[in-house]
Parts: C-alpha cells; sequence; structure tokens
C-alpha cells in the first residue's frame, strides 16, 4: 500500500503540535492523533507558548485554537509562527462570527476545524494540510455552521468542505 501512496508514511508519521487551552479538548485531540498514527509533538495552551516552542520542535503541522488565554490569540500567534517559518496551520476554533473568520483568513493557513469535530474530519483536514502545496485553499469543516453569515451553507451540514483551489487545481 505505501508503493501506491508516495509520501503516506511521512504523513502519517507527522510532528503535529497542539495549541490549545482546554485541558479537556486538549488531551481528547492528543489521543485521536495517536490513534490515527500521528505523533504529538508538543501540547501547549498559549499563543506566547506557541511561538516559543515551534522553533525547538519544527512540527510539520500546527492545530491552532482561535481563542486562547493569554496576551495574543491564536490568530496572531499562527501571523508570527508564518512570519518566520513555512509551517501548515489549522485553526480551531467553535466562534465562527464573521470578524473571527475575517482575521483567520487574513493570515496564512490550511484551514479550518469547526468545534465540535469528529476524528474522520480531524483525519481529513490534516491530510489536505500536509499534502497541499502551500495550503492554497480555505476548508471549513463544521458540524454547525451560521449559515446566516455564510449563505452557502444551508442548514447545519455536517462535515461541510468547501475549498477554493486556484485554477491550476481544478
Amino acid at each position: 500500500m505505501l508503493a501506491i501512496y508516495p509520501g503516506i508514511h511521512e504523513m502519517l508519521s507527522a510532528k503535529i503540535m497542539i495549541v490549545e487551552d482546554e485541558v479537556i479538548i486538549a488531551m481528547d485531540l492528543a489521543e485521536d492523533l495517536e490513534t490515527l498514527g500521528y505523533e504529538v509533538a508538543e501540547v501547549v495552551s498559549s499563543g506566547e507558548k506557541a511561538i516559543e516552542k515551534v522553533s525547538e520542535i519544527q512540527p510539520d503541522l500546527i492545530l491552532m485554537d482561535i481563542m486562547l488565554k493569554g496576551e495574543i490569540d491564536g490568530i496572531t500567534a499562527a501571523g508570527e509562527i508564518a512570519k518566520m517559518f513555512d509551517i501548515p496551520i489549522v485553526y480551531l476554533t467553535a466562534h465562527t462570527d464573521k470578524n473571527t473568520m475575517l482575521r483567520a483568513k487574513s493570515i496564512k493557513h490550511c484551514g479550518y476545524i469547526i468545534k465540535p469535530f469528529d476524528r474522520q474530519d480531524l483525519q481529513k483536514t490534516i491530510e489536505k494540510a500536509l499534502t497541499t502545496d502551500q495550503c492554497k485553499y480555505e476548508q471549513v469543516i463544521t458540524n454547525s455552521f451560521p449559515s446566516e453569515d455564510y449563505p452557502c451553507i444551508k442548514g447545519e451540514e455536517k462535515a461541510k468542505i468547501i475549498l477554493n483551489w486556484e485554477e491550476s487545481h481544478i
């Protein structure tokens, strides 16, 4: 199977850093990642700690909660990390208001996972982030996305994926 899908071994053994300030969510996320075959390189609870640890850990991917305790939120931390490193960042959030989403979109990232999410949603998003060149797309996976803010999504669709691919990817 590995010969058929080049790079699959590297993708499954990817080092992932979790930036999440809710302990139970961070523990569940770490367990899910390990179950899926990924290495949890580090779990940190603040944007400041994420920025500090990223050069030491050199993760293959960062799962970044948007709303964090501390001086800076996940969007600001992602911006600082993106200035220094070319590491895919996937946002984790329960906040889908327009202002938060617009701020998040302004920073290079590889997608969003809207809380609550399941292991399958997590795996799909990580695979896309690790295999898509330079993360030139927006991906939203949701259990209940506010359709009044985003009319392209009707009602509560589970695992709705929106991809805005460049023409070269179509």
